[in-house]
């Protein structure tokens, strides 16, 4: 891996980037106009062949010149054509090879985007309620409102109020020291270790098990615009980075068969800069709700957040 000090503010290292996409989108540009130039030259020089060739044909036929000076302008022609064939070929090689570079520095700088299945947007209905809810650890203040499933909820509040025990009671996980919670839809809970993933399983094997509506060549297209490519998706799940588990995670939940909601405790924690910006990217597009628990100012409104509750 190979570090790259920029030395400037964030606002001017989004700019760079942004720079040094569009330049080698510039250069892959240029590639591909060269190759379709070439080919088309080469079309040329066939078809020009073919023609002489023919006309060579009807000369010999008609006998009105000598056979050895015949024999001698096809050998000059055949040995024109062959070693234009081989620089053309030469050319192309090094096209390509161009090519293939710039496209994994390109894939490297740019950053990366979720391709998500697109479905019906769930009708507006009541996810949660809480009437009176006392936490067993954190605050003692009776807890009283209402979740639905188009919420964006950050979940605000200085440690030791009962962020995380909240987002676990909401799971069953912590019972309810008093009051009453209901909860009318499923709920999955994303913490910073992305407890969601199943370690024992592959990439392409955890999609398969969550999203039963989706088939291998559908989720390996999902994989692959998270930079899980070709043989990458039967990776077990164990190995992969706290930034790849996010990733995994995320393609899981934005293409689950039925909206999920989503419980997220501190997410973003121990994630590179560019995993975070991916993440605050896919949950301001995600289609179901969630409630965040993050001390990132910056992430929380990267995410498009339109309602706050503070413990």
């Amino acid at each position: 891996m190979v570090l790259t000090q920029y030395g400037i503010r964030f606002s001017e290292y989004q700019i760079q980037k942004q720079q040094q996409v569009a330049a080698l989108e510039n250069k892959l540009n240029h590639i591909v106009k060269q190759q379709s130039k070439l080919k088309a030259a080469e079309q040329l020089q066939k078809q020009k062949a073919q023609k002489r060739a023919c006309q060579g044909a009807a000369l010999r036929k008609s006998g009105s010149q000598p056979k050895v000076l015949m024999d001698a302008k096809k050998d000059k022609a055949s040995a024109n054509l062959s070693s234009k064939s081989k620089n053309a070929v030469k050319r192309e090689g090094e096209l390509i090879r161009n090519k293939q570079q710039l496209s994994s520095k390109l894939e490297q700088t740019k950053a990366q985007q979720f391709y998500l299945v697109q479905s019906d947007t769930a009708k507006h209905h009541k996810v949660l309620s809480l009437e009176n809810v006392v936490l067993a650890y954190g605050t003692q203040k009776p807890l009283n409102f209402q979740v639905f499933n188009d919420d964006k909820i950050h979940l605000a509040g200085a440690n030791g109020t009962g962020k995380s025990t909240l987002l676990k009671t909401l799971t069953y996980d912590i019972p309810v020291k008093a009051g009453q919670l209901h909860c009318n839809q499923a709920l999955y809970y994303l913490d910073q270790h992305f407890a969601l993933i199943n370690n024992e399983l592959t990439l392409l094997d955890n999609i398969l098990f969550y999203c039963k509506s989706l088939d291998v060549s559908t989720v390996r297209t999902l994989l692959a615009s998270i930079g899980f490519r070709k043989d990458a998706v039967f990776k077990h799940a164990a190995l992969l980075s706290g930034g790849e588990k996010m990733k995994l995670a995320m393609c899981i939940v934005s293409n689950i068969e039925s909206t999920a909601f989503l419980l997220l405790d501190e997410p973003d924690n121990h994630l590179d800069l560019e995993s975070k910006q991916l993440l605050a990217q896919s949950l301001q597009g995600f289609k179901g709700g969630f409630i965040l628990v993050s001390h990132d100012k910056y992430f929380v409104e990267s995410v498009g957040c339109n309602r706050q509750i503070g413990l």
